[in-house]
């Protein structure tokens, strides 16, 4: 009825509209969120589902072709998640979508994108440190 962990041997999740047109919950091995995975950015008050959902391909799509990448961190919980606050001092990254698949990865993580394409955002400076 709907993608999980259990499909195969590695579920890489895109949460762009959860609660919405799409669904909040970590359902796979990776559970990336996107602008913490509710609302995208520059999507219109009006229609704001159907962009925001649709942006979980769009993103996956640029992932591909992109060197710039989008960087992701983990979040400590998905309650991070749902309050907005992935600001752990656990350092734990991982590059969303891309070739080739991080297989071994897991968890829950938050990114930041663009308001328009290009959308990667590339490595923050500050998670350098």
């Amino acid at each position: 009825e709907r993608l999980n962990a259990s499909d195969a041997n590695y579920v890489e999740i895109i949460h762009t509209n959860g609660g919405y047109a799409g669904i909040v919950e970590p359902i796979g091995h990776v559970d990336f969120y996107p602008n913490y995975g509710t609302h995208q950015p520059d999507c219109p008050i009006i229609g704001h589902f159907i962009c925001s959902h649709s942006r979980s391909y769009i993103y996956f799509a640029e992932s591909i072709t992109t060197a710039t990448g989008f960087w992701a961190r983990q979040c400590g919980d998905y309650n991070d998640i749902l309050n907005e606050n992935c600001t752990t001092t656990n350092a734990v990254y991982a590059v969303m979508g891309g070739e080739p698949v991080k297989k071994k990865t897991r968890g829950i993580f938050w990114l930041s994108t663009n308001g328009e394409s290009p959308f990667a955002q590339g490595r923050p400076s500050e998670w350098t440190k």
